[in-house]
């Protein structure tokens, strides 16, 4: 088992771009993640470790990236949804 320190953010897709704005940007007040939806981005405390557990334990993960603000790898679970491992190099502003 990998260790996961929390959930940094999930990526929903929708099917109306302007009332999601509405919603979670005016109502909920969250920012708006310019990346593509349908992802749900883990922290871990070291991405190679959790890497090498998954695939010890049979789970196919892709290669690793670094970002210049993080590291992280790609997995997709059982019904083929997206994952991502990731480590901030400076942890998120409190607020």
């Amino acid at each position: 088992m990998i260790q996961v320190e929390r959930v940094d953010y999930i990526r929903v897709p929708v099917t109306d771009i302007e009332k999601a704005k509405h919603f979670y940007g005016e109502l909920l007040g969250l920012p708006r993640n310019p990346l593509p939806p349908g992802t749900l981005a883990l922290r871990v405390p070291d991405v190679a470790e959790a890497k090498a557990k998954l695939e010890a334990a049979g789970v196919e993960v892709n290669e690793m990236w670094d970002s210049g603000v993080c590291r992280g790898a790609g997995l997709r679970d059982p019904s083929g949804n997206p994952i991502l491992l990731h480590r901030r190099y400076k942890p998120y502003e409190q607020g």
